[in-house]
């Protein structure tokens, strides 16, 4: 069968154009714009204060009270992904979130041919007998799995699913879900957000509720920057070829600019060259003292070692790092005075985000 291809303009709102004109853009931009819905200036003001609260998201409030809760257990949490980009982002997202807060969780990547998708029996008992789980959360996966679900909760098991795709007619028997697009009057402005969006915003709600129990306090411990992760949510993001709405395009502008400013989850590294190895600074090294990744031209691209180590890139040393950083920085061109903005309390900007919503 021949496939014709054919090219399909995108239609442009002429209210929305003379709009964004009325505010001084030039006569291209406001075109641009207003053909992916874009309908005033404070929707490409991609300041972080702009991000939308967390805790509009269904299920996320549920869920991290569930998860602080076997935290503060001692509950084994094994967090279980997709092997697609956005899969291993999402388990990095959260791994490296778990790091952050100063716990330790382990994470199963399914192997697409031996596994196959998503909570399947097998991965439950791989997660019950290998790490003794407590506690599943699945991140871009979950929603139709009943099977799996059903299967955990026989063996004392309790899951959140974290997922983007649509639900079946029947949910799973989960302790929890957080999906934009299971919920028919879910907000629309996070229906086109990509798996690891839905963990970034379930990890923003984890700290939350951790700061009500006053873990960092007690701890002796400085607030994560969860903005420090958009990097890895700009990658998942734009590989999944999710919709750029207003909040996506936040994230990613956000995620590749923390790039572009050398900032990137990859500088979380000790080069080792003389021994060929990286070790992982421990608050990375998601509670393993002696994490060590031995170089390998293949292992960047493997999504269990993105999911282990997400701060690697394949590298002899730290300036070759750096080096690395820039050179592919230089590929993205963002056209922007903005300094990158930190999700914490000493930027007033998005202070906000650390009372209201983070």
């Amino acid at each position: 069968m021949k496939v014709s291809k054919k090219i399909v303009s995108r239609v442009s709102n002429p209210k929305c154009e003379e709009l964004l004109k009325s505010h001084g853009l030039d006569d291209l931009l406001p075109k641009i714009y207003a053909a992916r819905e874009v309908g005033c200036v404070e929707d490409v003001h991609y300041t972080l204060k702009n991000l939308l609260p967390f805790n509009q998201l269904n299920g996320i409030t549920e869920s991290a009270k569930i998860i602080v809760d076997s935290i503060e257990k001692d509950d084994s949490i094994v967090v279980v992904g997709d092997y697609d980009a956005d899969g291993a982002t999402s388990v990095a997202v959260s791994v490296s979130a778990f790091a952050m807060f100063g716990v330790k969780v382990n994470f199963i990547v399914p192997n697409r041919f031996k596994d196959g998708y998503g909570l399947t029996p097998d991965i439950i008992n791989e997660a019950h007998e290998k790490y003794q789980a407590k506690l599943i959360i699945s991140v871009d996966s979950g929603i139709r799995d009943l099977e799996g679900v059903d299967h955990a909760n026989s063996l004392g098991m309790k899951v959140i699913i974290t997922d983007h795709h649509i639900a079946g007619d029947v949910l799973p028997k989960a302790a929890a879900i957080v999906n934009p697009n299971m919920v028919e009057n879910q907000d629309l402005a996070f229906k086109s957000m990509a798996g690891v969006g839905v963990a970034f915003y379930l990890m923003l709600g984890v700290r939350a509720e951790l700061r009500k129990q006053d873990w960092f306090v007690m701890r002796d411990m400085q607030d994560p920057n969860m903005a420090e992760l958009l990097d890895l949510v700009a990658l998942g993001t734009i590989a999944d070829v999710v919709k750029l709405d207003k909040n996506n395009r936040l994230m990613v502008f956000q995620g590749l600019l923390r790039i572009k400013r050398d900032k990137a989850s990859a500088k979380r590294i000790e080069a080792e060259g003389k021994r060929g190895k990286y070790r992982i600074l421990p608050e990375y090294a998601n509670g393993d003292e002696e994490a060590y990744f031995t170089q390998s031209k293949a292992a960047p691209t493997d999504a269990e070692v993105l999911c282990k180590y997400p701060k690697l890139v394949d590298a002899e040393s730290e300036q070759e790092v750096r080096d690395y950083l820039k050179e592919w920085s230089g590929a993205i061109e963002l056209t922007t005075s903005e300094e990158v903005e930190e999700i914490d309390a000493t930027n007033p900007d998005v202070s906000h985000l650390v009372s209201d919503m983070a």
